[in-house]
């Protein structure tokens, strides 16, 4: 995920690009990233512990702003997540999609 320029940087030199780069780091894979219909500095990631081929999972929701990027809200959950969306009639709701064939619906508020 990036920000204040990144991968889209007019730079010619790929430093510079990598220096504006906003970065988020989590203990668990990457397995979706959405950026929220309404409030467009919010990404909604789902995560997976050990590729998804075993344990827990995590929702997060963060906030992207000039090149610094927060955590708003992390989510455990029992089981991997393989894909996240936004609700697109209430820009508080994010649902993901689980592991164990269950959507979770959760209320970042």
């Amino acid at each position: 995920i990036t920000a204040g320029g990144g991968v889209f940087s007019s730079s010619t030199d790929a430093r510079d690009t990598i220096a504006d780069m906003a970065l988020f780091k989590t203990e668990f894979h990457g397995y979706s990233a959405e950026f929220s219909p309404f409030e467009p500095n919010l990404v909604a990631v789902a995560t997976s512990q050990y590729f998804g081929i075993v344990g827990n999972g995590r929702q997060f929701v963060i906030d992207v702003r000039e090149g610094e990027v927060n955590r708003v809200v992390a989510i455990d959950t029992m089981d991997g997540l393989y894909d996240g969306t936004w609700s697109e009639d209430n820009e508080k709701v994010v649902v993901s999609a689980s592991g164990d064939g269950a959507l979770k619906m959760w209320d970042i508020q």
